[in-house]
C-alpha cells in the first residue's frame, strides 16, 4: 500500500473504507480466479419443508441476493450465489465511480504487489495516462472522497465531519480555554489564524488546534522563557 496523500486522513471515514476495500479486493481476486467475470445480480427464493410439533408439514421461503455465477462443470452448469451483504454493495458503489479513479484507488492498495518497484509504478501512470506522482495523488483523492460520498448515501459509513466553527473571542477563548484578554494577546503575538470582523474574531478548531500545534513545534517553553529572561536583562 502506497503512502496516504495529506488530507485523505482528516476528511473520510478512512479506516472503514479500507476494510471494505480489502473486503472487496480478496473477493473480487477469489471469484476473478473461479470465472472471468462477476456474475449477474439477482434474487433466488429458497423454500424449506418441515414437520412441526404436530407433525404438520410446513413449508418457508427464504429470499436471498448476491452474483449469481455459472460455472461449466462437465455436462451441467453449477449455479454459485454470493448473498447480498456490505461487501456487494461495496461492489456496486466502487464500479460507480470514474474509471481512472477506480484504477488509481485499486493501484494504491496494491493487492497483488504488482506495483512495489519504481519502474512498475512508472509504467503504470504511463498506461494510464497520469504525469507524475503529484496528479495522481490528487486523483486518488478524489477517488477517496467520491466513494465516501457514495457510501455516506448508502449509510455505510459515517458522514465526514465538517469543521466546527467557533464565533466571537469568548467562542476561542473558551476553546483555548483562556480568559478573552488572554486570548487576544495570544492571538496577536502568535499570529492566531483568524478572521476580525466588527471587532470580533471569527475562526474554526481544526485551524486553531493546527496553529498550537506549529507553536509546540517552533515555539517550545525552554526557548520562551530564555527570551523572556533576556529580554528583562
Amino acid at each position: 500500500m502506497r503512502p496516504v496523500p495529506e488530507g485523505i486522513r482528516n476528511q473520510t471515514d478512512y479506516k472503514r473504507i479500507l476494510v471494505l476495500m480489502n473486503l472487496w479486493l480478496v473477493r473480487k481476486s477469489k471469484t476473478l480466479i473461479r470465472v472471468p467475470q462477476l456474475g449477474k445480480l439477482e434474487q433466488r427464493v429458497i423454500f424449506t419443508r418441515k414437520r412441526n410439533a404436530q407433525g404438520i408439514i410446513e413449508i418457508s421461503e427464504t429470499i436471498i441476493g448476491g452474483f449469481v455465477i455459472n460455472k461449466g462443470d462437465g455436462s451441467k452448469n453449477r449455479i454459485y450465489i454470493e448473498r447480498w451483504d456490505d461487501v456487494n454493495e461495496f461492489d456496486m458503489v466502487f464500479t460507480s465511480i470514474d474509471e481512472i479513479l477506480q484504477q488509481v484507488v485499486i493501484a494504491f492498495m496494491d493487492p497483488f504487489n504488482a506495483l512495489a518497484y519504481k519502474k512498475q509504478w512508472a509504467m503504470f501512470l504511463k498506461q494510464i495516462e497520469i504525469k507524475n506522482n503529484q496528479i495522481y495523488n490528487k486523483l486518488l483523492k478524489k477517488g477517496f472522497l467520491e466513494l465516501q460520498k457514495e457510501l455516506e448515501r448508502k449509510g455505510m459509513v459515517k458522514r465526514m465531519k465538517n469543521e466546527k466553527s467557533l464565533h466571537g473571542w469568548k467562542a476561542i477563548a473558551g476553546f483555548l480555554n483562556k480568559s478573552i484578554p488572554t486570548t487576544k494577546m495570544l492571538a496577536r503575538k502568535y499570529k492566531a489564524p483568524m478572521t476580525l470582523l466588527g471587532g470580533n474574531a471569527y475562526s474554526t478548531e481544526e485551524k486553531i488546534l493546527k496553529w498550537l500545534n506549529s507553536l509546540v513545534v517552533n515555539k517550545p517553553y525552554y526557548k520562551e522563557k530564555t527570551q523572556d529572561a533576556n529580554m528583562k536583562s
